[in-house]
């Protein structure tokens, strides 16, 4: 890389059915760049087939992520990353006028060796008074129960269904089943993914064609019914704090920062940073004199090589989620 320094993104956003509608996207975070119909995602780092992010500002803008990750992959990504390989993580706001489909990452993705690469994480950032999420099976609910209701309406029921309350976080791992209700923003932290399988659609209907029992079977974890929500912390900040919130995935790492002051970092050579402010203005200042000034909702890619940097809350107290690759 020519230049070393905080990247940002144009903001990308993507019409899906269930967004739009006078949804929390566009209230709580309008994005700067591009503008969508139905708006459901915005995009803050993606590097996929279809879908690129690209530099806004300073010497690399209009380079797209792709290009830097073939250009230096050890200085963006973190050593152990190949040229040839994707960026390793997707981040996106999602905010949803409809549900969306009842759903779930298989277990063993058709062509995919690593199942590891389905695995996200739900972070409430806003959501209406009557907002929910679903995800997993209620315990008190068997396999053969699960099965002998799947084609009921009232398949619903064994679904553990949770309020949306901000600050709240949710681990989807392959074989849990899950869906975003209506009425609620959530930042996703992401690895390069497959397709989910439909099991509903979002008005409770079967989906077209139907899945099949044996590919219910293959696809569903019926044995792990752990609790997958992280509750928020809702304590006074009076200083400077690591909140951990995803530590026991195998692919990446979220913390939530609470700052009242300066927070010293490094970008140690391992991994890139990203970092989201929720809810204050915060200005990066690297060791290399790089400065970067983040609006709440907008992400900023620390490279991996950068090295020392801080943070400053523009009005403390300030919260931002730092996702790092494990």
């Amino acid at each position: 890389m020519q230049e070393i320094y905080p990247l940002t993104f144009v903001s990308l956003q993507e019409s899906q059915p269930w967004g739009g509608g006078g949804d929390l996207l566009q209230e709580q975070y309008p994005p700067k760049n591009t503008n969508a119909t139905n708006a459901g995602n915005c995009w803050h780092v993606v590097d996929d087939g279809t879908r690129q992010s690209v530099v806004d500002s300073g010497s690399l803008a209009g380079r797209t992520l792709r290009q830097l990750v073939e250009e230096d992959p050890a200085t963006l990504v973190g050593g152990r990353h190949q040229a040839h390989q994707p960026f390793p993580l997707q981040l996106r706001l999602a905010g949803t006028a409809q549900s969306l489909p009842l759903s779930v990452y298989p277990l063993k993705p058709p062509g995919v060796s690593d199942a590891g690469t389905n695995t996200q994480m739900w972070y409430i950032l806003a959501a209406e008074a009557d907002a929910s999420v679903s995800v997993g099976i209620q315990q008190r609910y068997t396999q053969q129960q699960f099965l002998s209701r799947i084609d009921s309406l009232n398949l619903g029921e064994l679904v553990q269904r949770f309020p949306a309350r901000p600050g709240d976080a949710y681990f989807i791992i392959p074989g849990r089943i899950h869906a975003l209700g209506s009425g609620l923003l959530a930042l996703i932290v992401q690895c390069n993914d497959t397709m989910p399988l439909t099991i509903r659609e979002a008005d409770g209907v079967l989906p077209e064609p139907p899945l099949d029992r044996q590919t219910i079977l293959e696809s569903i974890d019926f044995q792990n019914r752990t609790v997958p929500r992280i509750r928020g912390e809702s304590s006074a900040i009076t200083r400077n704090r690591k909140v951990p919130l995803i530590t026991h995935c195998t692919e990446f790492i979220v913390d939530e920062i609470r700052l009242v002051e300066d927070m010293h970092d490094r970008a140690d050579g391992t991994t890139f940073h990203l970092l989201t402010p929720l809810d204050q203005p915060v200005s990066i200042s690297c060791a290399n004199g790089a400065t970067c000034d983040l609006e709440p909702g907008r992400t900023a890619l620390i490279p991996a090589g950068l090295g020392y940097y801080s943070i400053r809350p523009s009005a403390p107290p300030a919260r931002l989620l730092r996702t790092v690759l494990n």
